[in-house]
């Protein structure tokens, strides 16, 4: 092999060498992060921006979480004082709304979140506000405006105004990001979001919404056990099973928390073991207490959260002589594009309409 062969056949080796190393790379960057990047919820092709895919994993250990704090009782039995909203930072005005970063306190910890008001003349008692719960998202990538634009513009454009909290944790909101599965951080900060929405001149207090995604779903099914002051609730591909249906009948189904429950249930074993204290965090045992209407929405094709969660709570609502509406789509997934986006924002905007207006 002469010198001139020698020279490609060493150009050539290191180059493979390369192209597999870097492909290596992004393989492992994606399969060992709790989350793919994925797109923001929207009618578009997906973008470079973290979205929700709720295969978290908590920060805080179990120990480190009273098991008493997430009774739905004690959540019912505590206060929710009202904090200032304070205007942090003005961002460029929507279409027919302004846009602000704006905070407030919950357990003593400043949570950032986006804000939204419409032009229109302030009606007399305030807007009808609507607040957003986002999914997982990874806490340190998270950015107050980046997620869910499609969501919060359809509803702030129609009339409401909307507010994001980040949660506690997330991107520089103060606090730890505990994850929403097995912890009262995110109920509380809701709850405590609600009680300062209330106290801004621009929101009517009697006219208050919740729109959850995912994880969101999750918090605010807890959310609206606990208190009386939502009055109508939407839920995208949320995770809305009783504990009983999430860790047994359809845990199989669950990739996160089959990673997630472990732990909790060597703590304090299955539902069907150990039902004086699943009971006791179990929204579904307290759905009597629920006030306002709420609509569902799933994708038939959601590989992350089975679309038999929300066929649950559909029944379980109903047995109860609650009203609520359910919505399926099918060959959408977890994350909704195109026609399945378009459609279930369609009706969520009628729906609050209906309920809020």
């Amino acid at each position: 092999m002469n010198n001139k062969v020698k020279t490609i056949f060493f150009i050539s080796l290191i180059f493979v060498i390369m192209v597999f190393y870097f492909i290596g790379r992004e393989i492992n960057k994606h399969d060992n992060s709790p989350e793919p990047p994925l797109a923001l919820i929207s009618s578009e092709p997906p973008v470079d921006t973290p979205f929700d895919t709720p295969t978290e994993t908590p920060i805080d250990t179990l120990d480190e979480i009273s098991p008493s704090t997430l009774y739905i009782e004690s959540l019912r039995a505590r206060d929710y004082p009202a904090s200032e909203i304070i205007f942090e930072e003005t961002l460029e005005p929507g279409s027919n709304y302004q846009r602000f970063i704006a905070s407030y306190i919950s357990d003593g910890y400043k949570v950032y979140g986006l804000l939204t008001i419409p032009d229109d003349k302030r009606p007399e008692e305030g807007f009808p506000t609507i607040i957003i719960l986002h999914g997982y998202i990874r806490p340190e990538t998270y950015v107050t405006t980046a997620n869910y634009i499609a969501t919060q513009e359809g509803l702030a454009r129609s009339g409401f105004v909307t507010y994001e909290p980040d949660f506690r944790g997330h991107g520089t909101s103060e606090g730890i990001a505990t994850g929403a599965h097995f912890s009262e951080t995110y109920i509380v900060d809701t709850l405590n979001a609600i009680s300062a929405l209330e106290n801004y001149e621009e929101v009517d207090p009697n006219r208050i919404g919740l729109w959850g995604h995912s994880n969101g779903g999750l918090t605010g099914l807890r959310v609206i056990v606990i208190t009386e002051k939502i009055k109508a609730s939407v839920f995208w591909a949320g995770v809305v099973g009783s504990y009983p249906d999430m860790l047994e009948t359809y845990f199989s189904k669950i990739d996160f928390l089959q990673r997630l429950a472990p732990v909790v249930i060597e703590e304090f074993g299955y539902p069907s073991d150990n039902a004086d204290y699943w009971n006791r965090i179990d929204p579904y045992k307290y759905i009597e207490f629920i006030f306002g209407p709420i609509q569902l929405h799933h994708g038939i094709s959601d590989s992350s959260v089975p679309i038999e969660l929300s066929i649950s709570l559909t029944d379980a609502l109903q047995k109860k002589g609650k009203e609520v509406e359910f919505n399926q789509y099918a060959g959408a997934g977890h994350n909704m594009y195109g026609t399945a986006f378009s459609e279930a924002m369609n009706r969520t905007i009628e729906f609050y309409k209906t309920h809020l207006k």
